[in-house]
């Protein structure tokens, strides 16, 4: 399987989905290298676009974020201090949806006997999951909130 091959897989894909026009794929020059890059439908918590990358590899595709999530969580949650054991339940994550984490990215392989959609739809589910997850940590609870601020009167 090459590039071509690929990108006419997601072009069908997202043909017999319906949902074509709500996943954009991006020129296969854009300085993606022998990925093909497709803006999903799907954003982190702050309104950053979810963006998958899509690689042939032998008779599979390769679909990842290319380590985007790393990149949102030290830009987007500068500062916020997370459990110690944040790589474990991310992991956890992943497992739940058949997906890798490694590096601070994301991955899974379509095989030739899989559906593509349903592996980029457990890309993106783990992805939205741990975003969500570890955007509940910027959050202060209302209880410290008023226990944090003085009385008046």
């Amino acid at each position: 399987m090459d590039k071509a091959e690929v990108n006419e897989m997601l072009q069908c894909c997202f043909g017999q989905s319906g949902y074509g026009a709500l996943f954009q794929i991006r020129p296969t020059d854009a300085g993606n290298g022998d990925h093909i890059c497709v803006s999903t439908p799907y954003i982190y918590p702050d309104g950053t676009v979810m963006d998958l990358y899509f690689r042939a590899e032998g008779d599979s595709i390769l679909i990842t974020d290319r380590g985007d999530f790393d990149f949102w969580v030290h830009s987007a949650l500068a500062g916020v201090r997370f459990p110690s054991d944040i790589d474990e339940r991310i992991a956890s994550v992943c497992s739940s949806f058949g997906v890798e984490f490694h590096l601070g990215g994301f991955s899974a392989r379509c095989g030739p006997s899989d559906s593509l959609a349903h592996v980029i739809a457990h890309v993106t589910q783990a992805l939205m999951q741990a975003a969500c997850w570890l955007n509940s940590f910027t959050y202060v609870s209302t209880s410290a909130f008023r226990e944090a601020t003085p009385t008046v009167g």
